[in-house]
């Protein structure tokens, strides 16, 4: 945790908690020649395209339907569709940009048209080498933790009801 070694924080947390099971399908199909390979989901990270200015949930909903470049066959529109059989325990969003608006709760449909919500649990924020954090407790508190400022303690940061979108892009 020392020193100028960097680490991506999506990559920690697919390391630390994907456990290699398969949550869904997500099929990649070409819209001109009709091309379609799909492959099983067992990743709990969403990476968000650095280009993406939305908020969290409307990401999750275009997320489904994306457009994903070219046809290596024909140049075509290429369409992903994604079906989630079961909810993963845990989603990893990776929000490239700061201007993406962070909600509090994200949800999304299964394949047998169960609604899953999940609530915000923490935010881990980087620049410059150097991570910083808040985390949501089961009661909406929100606590904040930068090693260098608050050393081995959290300090209280309010409610998560309390602190808008728009406030959860900085730390």
């Amino acid at each position: 945790p020392y020193g100028q070694r960097g680490a991506n924080i999506t990559q920690l947390a697919e390391e630390n908690f994907a456990h290699g099971e398969t949550y869904g399908d997500k099929t990649m199909t070409c819209a001109r020649c009709g091309a379609s390979e799909t492959s099983q989901i067992q990743s709990l990270l969403w990476d968000m395209d650095t280009n993406y200015t939305g908020s969290t949930q409307d990401w999750v909903n275009d997320y489904q339907y994306m457009q994903k470049g070219r046809c290596h066959r024909c140049s075509g529109v290429v369409q992903q569709q994604v079906s989630y059989h079961r909810a993963p325990p845990l989603v990893v969003i990776n929000p490239e940009q700061q201007k993406v608006r962070i909600d509090h709760e994200i949800s999304f449909f299964t394949s047998d048209d169960v609604t899953e919500v999940y609530t915000i649990a923490g935010i881990i924020y980087l620049g410059g080498y150097h991570f910083t954090c808040r985390f949501v407790e089961k009661n909406g508190s929100v606590r904040y933790h930068d090693g260098i400022e608050t050393g081995k303690k959290c300090a209280a940061n309010g409610k998560l009801n309390k602190i808008t979108a728009s406030a959860l892009r900085t730390c």
